[in-house]
């Protein structure tokens, strides 16, 4: 079996479960890659795994045969995965090494655990929803948005207004700091944090939240999937900040944004015992009675 691992920034605490994983693979008959695109520190890193055997790296373009990414990190890493996903169709498992985690499941200490249950193929594959963004008359397309598409301030200065389209019908403009647009995925992340509510990631639907928004009756919003959205800045004619997951750029009042649902879904690796409703209980501790 040959594993692609992948991290955003290098910590040392990763060289026990990358020597880990290099020698499972390397009994295995497999290999392992490393991903070091675009890393600031490669220099560093490469000293800090030059003595590990069975191990490859790789930049931009793979060269080898993957069956799987392993992440390391937090959520925010596995989501940096979703364009090499895509690419090459590789299904992604994530190692917790951040916080919260509700899309990084796995344990260090149980990573040659994990790796048995891959190579026997012991887990099921979460299809979960990616958005499509465009700008209309404009060059530049973002990768696809795993948690959500977002419009929000730029500096933090002004009242902002958005006019949301669906299916080329006008529903409304949101005078708030900004308009979020989030898949099943994301509704967890920032989207819940401003009030939106969870969904159940297989489900087919997006859910708009705004964020602050001037007028209380503005709520959020759950529509199915297969709809095309229309995103319009109206006011304030200065730099705007537009995300997908991480991905930002600065536009201007009156361009046009299109979000639809893409037809290329992230692959989650998933086992048995790390279903959805125990990451609720979990990390968000349902269920814990706090009184003392």
């Amino acid at each position: 079996m040959n594993v692609l691992i992948f991290f955003a920034q290098w910590r040392d605490i990763f060289l026990n479960t990358i020597q880990e994983i290099c020698t499972f693979c390397e009994n295995d008959n497999g290999k392992v890659g490393i991903y070091l695109d675009n890393q600031s520190d490669n220099e560093r890193i490469s000293d800090k795994i030059g003595n590990i055997s069975n191990l490859i790296i790789e930049k931009t373009n793979l060269d080898n045969n993957y069956s799987c990414i392993i992440s390391l990190g937090g959520d925010g890493t596995l989501l940096d995965t979703l364009p090499i996903s895509l690419k090459y169709n590789l299904p992604v498992y994530g190692i917790n090494y951040g916080k919260l985690g509700f899309l990084t499941w796995g344990d260090p200490i149980y990573i040659k655990d994990y790796l048995i249950r891959i190579k026997n193929k012991d887990y099921k594959i979460s299809k979960r929803t990616t958005i499509e963004l465009s700008i209309k008359n404009h060059t530049l397309l973002f990768h696809n948005a795993l948690n959500d598409v977002t419009i929000k301030q730029y500096k933090d200065q002004y009242l902002i207004s958005v006019e949301l389209y669906i299916n080329n019908n006008f529903v409304c403009p949101y005078w708030a700091d900004g308009l979020i647009v989030a898949t099943p995925t994301g509704s967890t992340a920032y989207s819940l944090s401003c009030g939106g509510p969870i969904l159940e990631p297989t489900t087919s639907n997006f859910v708009i939240t705004p964020i602050a928004p001037h007028n209380l009756t503005s709520r959020p919003l759950i529509i199915r999937d297969d709809t095309e959205l229309k995103l319009i800045v109206k006011y304030p004619d200065i730099p705007i900040l537009l995300t997908a997951d991480a991905n930002t750029h600065i536009i201007r009042a009156g361009q046009e944004i299109t979000l639809k649902k893409s037809t290329k879904f992230f692959p989650l690796i998933e086992f048995e015992d790390h279903y959805f409703y125990k990451v609720l209980r979990d990390k968000l501790m349902w269920g814990q009675d706090s009184r003392r």
